[in-house]
């Protein structure tokens, strides 16, 4: 195994793996179909890494001590969209709202 331990290979996985999407990798991780991607499996089983896992010799994190050059972001059309901004509006023109007369006085409650 490439990692220095099962933590290491782990976080590899949440940090590339588990945000590919890849077709092998997506069918895999949504649909449970096939094996997944090959560079992921040859990763966890080979003593060297493949190509398409380049070391980065300067890094202090485990989860950026290696990167995967096959790696395929979420497509923009799954992304989510922007917020939309909700506006309220008022059901009546305050300035020309007028108020309903009490029914009852002052001198009632005497």
């Amino acid at each position: 195994m490439i990692f220095a331990s099962a933590t290491a290979a782990a976080i590899w996985e949440e940090n590339w793996c588990d945000k590919c999407f890849r077709p092998d990798q997506v069918a895999k991780r949504v649909h449970g179909e096939g094996e997944g991607c090959r560079v992921r499996l040859f990763a966890l089983a080979a003593n060297t890494p493949p190509k398409q896992i380049v070391k980065n010799a300067r890094s202090g994190l485990m989860q950026d001590a290696f990167r995967c050059t096959d790696f395929q972001p979420k497509p923009a059309s799954l992304r989510p969209r922007a917020a939309v901004v909700e506006q309220e509006e008022s059901l009546f023109d305050p300035l020309t709202a007028v108020l309903a007369p009490s029914n009852q006085s002052d001198t009632d409650h005497q």
